[in-house]
């Protein structure tokens, strides 16, 4: 399965580009999945944008990412007081 990502310059060379869209693979995006949820769960996901510089793709790709993440049944949520993508700690499965 592969996941189109829109098109960044600082794009890694996992990806590879088919007009102009670049094509992440389904094991890349699982392990960007992966860190995201540990960036949650260590509290330095601060922005959809410095994840999206980071793994060089779109907001909406990290926002997706999040999405699927919550679908699983983690508990991700943005803190307005710190600012920042944590996972809720009282979470019971």
């Amino acid at each position: 399965m592969l996941y189109l990502i829109k098109f960044s310059p600082s794009n890694p060379t996992d990806v590879s580009l088919k007009n102009n869209t670049a094509i992440m693979d389904y094991e890349t995006y699982l392990e960007k999945t992966n860190y995201l949820l540990e960036m949650c769960s260590k509290g330095r996901l601060i922005s959809l944008e410095e994840a999206a510089n980071k793994f060089g793709c779109a907001t909406r790709t990290i926002s997706r990412m999040l999405a699927r993440l919550r679908r699983q049944g983690h508990p991700i949520h943005y803190d307005r007081t710190i600012k920042r993508f944590v996972l809720k700690e009282d979470f019971l499965p």
